[in-house]
């Protein structure tokens, strides 16, 4: 599985559900563009991930696939009251598309019939967040002090350029200049009296005030799957998900402040990242442990994959500011070629003997879980699952002409649902009642179920690549526990899926996890004793 988020999903493209493989180039400006897969075809080309494919396509031009749109398609005429063409094949996935469809809204009738009158369904889907009744372990760790009490105009101006998703740097660089206007756009001498009020500037005044902002109360789980599950900016995930895991203040902020900090360490020739410095540096930005390992995705992601908000233009290695040339600085450092000879600087940045370099996506996978069971073990995560799947339009369907548009549209309004439906499913099947109440031990099923959706479904590159994948996504989530304050029982249990044991029914309609597992492994990656497991 080459480098992978949750991808190649069979309702969308997907990053923890998208390959972007053998996508279209816009034919006037050059620019790979990623082509939504037909919904019901098995994906092609490399295989996707629950956490999204990395791409090893020439790398030949500056732009990135956010920079321009695709060329306007073709309009094709059709004399009114003509019939629509439509092969046998496809009516028959729109006759599959519109059974689950049915389906799905049945479901959501009944739940909203059902929570009118005063009462939860017993749904196999929501009988682990509501009737087990789970109390949060920890309270939501406490916002930071702000270093300026008052609302002073200079206070004004840090939150406004923390808002604009300035890093902590350039706003430090502002304040400065505010102060210092005679000096504005010189460079400043090391160990000068300017370049120590500088420094102290940025660490008692800036961070100060960005780590006030943060909004450190409990997520909701599903959310957190669902913003892992896709590409960035996939109009598939709800723009407040992406806002509250991504590009809200002062996350976007901290994220150029932390890819920054990587940049600055390799150019300066540090040693290559290990996962728990790389975790150190984040913490030291925004002081809660949570928050710092969703970071660590965000920027490990950007680096692997590309990246719009956090800004990254992985073929030419660019952060939109300048131009960096992947070269060994460090001597741990090692400079990767893909299969078309290109240098992959990931490897200069972050240290090769952490978790190889067959797959550079293993890094935010690590931290996928790792985010997970971190907001778990800090009592972060909310009961249940508030999320809504949004009303469905009377006529939203009604004027598509393409069969494609109406299975794109009818997944993606239910998108959300599916998501909830699946992780919760999982969760109640995954949860031992007898460690339910175990400090941390909710994020680390929810953890396994996410790892287990990816491997079941978009193992295609065989077992022992999805076995390799889930003892990483182990150590992540043991990480996220031990940054937290808690750490896996002896009897903490996690369970490794058939390769691509998973159909498209069982996303639509739940499944049983027994009947896709191959194996359950310890806290440390080890396999239990067939006799030995639950």
């Amino acid at each position: 599985m080459d480098d992978v988020t949750l991808g190649g999903h069979p309702l969308a493209e997907s990053p923890v559900f998208a390959p972007l493989d053998e996508r279209p180039v816009d034919p006037e400006s050059g620019a790979v563009w990623p082509a939504r897969e037909d919904l019901f075809a098995a994906p092609e080309g490399p295989d996707g991930a629950l956490f999204a494919a990395v791409d090893e396509a020439p790398e030949q031009t500056f732009q990135q696939t956010y920079d321009t749109g695709p060329a306007a398609e073709e309009e094709v005429s059709r004399p009114a009251g003509a019939p629509l063409s439509v092969g046998v094949g496809e009516l028959v996935e729109l006759w599959d598309a519109a059974l689950a469809l049915n389906e799905r809204i049945r479901r959501l009738v009944v739940r909203s019939v059902v929570e009118q009158q005063g009462r939860q369904p017993l749904t196999h889907h929501n009988a682990s967040a509501y009737a087990y009744g789970y109390e949060q372990e920890y309270p939501p760790a406490p916002a930071h002090a702000s270093a300026f009490e008052e609302e002073t105009p200079e206070r004004q101006t840090v939150i406004a350029l923390i808002a604009k998703g300035a890093t902590e740097n350039e706003i430090t660089n502002e304040v400065f200049y505010l102060r210092n206007p005679a000096v504005r756009g010189m460079s400043l001498k090391a160990n000068s009296k300017e370049a120590r009020q500088w420094s102290a500037i940025r660490a008692t005044e800036v961070r100060p005030i960005t780590r006030s902002l943060l909004d450190t109360s409990a997520v909701d789980p599903v959310e957190l799957a669902m913003f892992f599950s896709q590409y960035e900016s996939d109009d598939w995930v709800p723009e407040p998900i992406t806002r509250r895991f991504l590009t809200g203040s002062p996350l976007l902020s901290m994220g150029r402040s932390l890819r920054d900090l990587v940049l600055r360490n390799w150019n300066a020739g540090g040693s290559p990242l290990t996962l728990d410095g790389f975790y150190r540096l984040a913490y030291e930005l925004t002081g809660h442990p949570a928050t710092a390992m969703l970071l660590c995705h965000n920027v490990t992601k950007a680096f692997a994959r590309g990246g719009t908000a956090i800004t990254w233009d992985r073929p030419n290695h660019s952060d939109g500011r300048r131009i960096w040339t992947p070269k060994v600085i460090h001597p741990a450092g090692k400079l990767v070629r893909n299969e078309f000879g290109q240098p992959i600087i990931f490897f200069l940045l972050y240290s090769a003997k952490e978790l190889g370099t067959v797959d550079r996506g293993d890094w935010y996978h690590h931290y996928v879980t790792a985010t997970m069971t971190a907001y778990g073990g800090g009592g972060g995560l909310t009961p249940g699952s508030s999320w809504e799947a949004e009303s469905l339009p009377a006529d939203g369907l009604a004027h598509e002409d393409r069969v494609d548009d109406v299975k794109n549209a009818a997944v993606g309004m239910l998108y959300p649902d599916l998501v909830r439906d699946q992780i919760l499913n999982l969760e109640q099947q995954m949860t031992n009642p007898d460690l339910r109440s175990a400090p941390g031990y909710r994020g680390w099923v929810l953890a396994n179920a996410m790892s287990f959706l990816e491997g079941g479904y978009y193992g295609k590159g065989g077992q022992p690549e999805v076995d390799r994948e889930s003892r990483f996504h182990v150590r992540g989530a043991v990480m996220g526990l031990r940054v937290s304050g808690a750490k896996p029982g002896k009897d903490w249990v996690w369970y490794v899926p058939v390769a691509h044991s998973i159909s498209k029914p069982d996303l639509f309609f739940g499944l049983n996890f027994r009947s896709k597992t191959t194996k359950a492994l310890d806290s440390t990656g080890q396999p239990l004793v067939q006799g030995k497991q639950p």
